[in-house]
Formats: C-alpha cells, sequence, structure tokens
C-alpha cells in the first residue's frame, strides 16, 4: 500500500489539536509562571515536557510498527484497526453533540490527581515523569488514529520507510504544543489559552471524529472492494 505524505502530516497534526495534552501543558506553564516567574524555567521545562511526549510515542510507534508488518497478522491488524477508527470517531462526534455523556475518550480521572502532583514539582526529573504518563494516559483521546496510520504503514512492507513517516507524524503531533508554548513564552495569557481550549475542545473532537470516520471507511472500502 503507498501511503500519501500528506495524510500522515494531516493526521498527525488532527490527533496533536486534542484537550488532552493541551491541558497538562497549560497546567503546567500556569503554575511554573506564578511559583518560578522565570521564562527561561518554563520554556526549559516545556521544551523538556514536549521533547518527551515525542520521544514516548515515537518508540510506541516504532515497537507496534515491528508487530503490525508481521505478514501472518498485518491484514487482520489492518481490519481491526479500520473498526476502531470507526467506532472512535462516531464516539468523538458524540462528544461534539453531548460531551462526557456516556462513554467518553479523556484521560481517566482517577489519574489527574497523579498528573497534577508532577506537574506541580516542576523539576526536570518530574517532567520527564509527567510527559511519559500523560503519553501513556491520553492514549483513549488519541490512540486510535495512531493505530491506524501504524496499520497503513505496515501494509507498505517497508520498513525504514515508515520509520520516516513515523517520525514526521509524531513532529506534526507535538506542533500544537510547541506553538502554545511559545505564545505562552512570548506573553500570551495562560487564562486566556485556558479559555481557547475550554472553547474549541468540543471542534477538536469533530475534527478527530471525522478524519477517524474517514481513515476507517477507507480502510475498510479498500478491503472489501
Amino acid at each position: 500500500m503507498s501511503i500519501p505524505l500528506s495524510l500522515v502530516l494531516g493526521a498527525g497534526l488532527i490527533d496533536g489539536i486534542n484537550p488532552c495534552a493541551f491541558a497538562v501543558l497549560i497546567f503546567m506553564t500556569s503554575y511554573l509562571t506564578r511559583a518560578v516567574k522565570s521564562k527561561r524555567k518554563v520554556l526549559l521545562t516545556g521544551i523538556i515536557y514536549i521533547l518527551t511526549v515525542y520521544v514516548t510515542y515515537l518508540l510506541v510507534g516504532i515497537g507496534l510498527l515491528s508487530v503490525v508488518q508481521q505478514p501472518v497478522i498485518s491484514n487482520t491488524i489492518y481490519l481491526i484497526a479500520g473498526f476502531v477508527a470507526l467506532i472512535t470517531g462516531v464516539l468523538n462526534i458524540k462528544d461534539f453533540f453531548h460531551y462526557g455523556a456516556g462513554f467518553t475518550l479523556r484521560i481517566p480521572v482517577s489519574q489527574k490527581g497523579r498528573i497534577s502532583r508532577w506537574a506541580r514539582k516542576g523539576t526536570i526529573p518530574a517532567t520527564i515523569i509527567l510527559g511519559f504518563m500523560v503519553s501513556l494516559f491520553e492514549l483513549p483521546c488519541t490512540g486510535a488514529v495512531y493505530f491506524a496510520i501504524l496499520a497503513m504503514l505496515g501494509q507498505s512492507g517497508a520498513f525504514m520507510t515508515a520509520i520516516n513517516y513515523l517520525l514526521l507524524y509524531n513532529l506534526m503531533f507535538v506542533l500544537p504544543l510547541i506553538i502554545l508554548l511559545a505564545a505562552i513564552v512570548l506573553g500570551y495569557s495562560v487564562s486566556k489559552a485556558e479559555e481557547l481550549k475550554e472553547g474549541t475542545k468540543d471542534y477538536m473532537k469533530l475534527l478527530s471524529g471525522l478524519l477517524l470516520i474517514g481513515l476507517g471507511a477507507w480502510m475498510l472500502c479498500s478491503v472489501y472492494t
């Protein structure tokens, strides 16, 4: 299967504009700007957080790619990924109209207290742990798009080409976080960033839902046609 680079880049960018990762970065920078009042510290901590998210997602992707490219199971995983994308897309669109009603894809509520405690520490080791935790806990929000792209890459058969695509996908995934961090360091109000996140999270869900339904439909059509 030949996968358009534009699809990989677009999917990574849309996957990156999710409220889960935004919420943690906003909370952490908000605490740091109040506690240390040092833009240099905020910038350094934010960069380390984003790098940790990038590396964690990349390593997870490489590990899964080595599995989904196995000839015995690659077709089955591709089919499963298509159905998962469709179901997750429907759930995201449901959240656009009725967020929180029924089953909602988000960071588990039970983990939010733990995330907040690590975010308040503000040290480099704590930030690395925080980035790793958030990367794993936000998989319910972001995992379906990543899984679909990995399943497609698994069908391509070229491992190194797939790795290059993953590098670009994950760069686009963290690009919204990079832009948000830069805006805050340059003086954009953290409270306004929080308001922006809250005001647009439903539309982020809608956009992600439409992408997932499109990916799922394309994948399943390629199997059954």
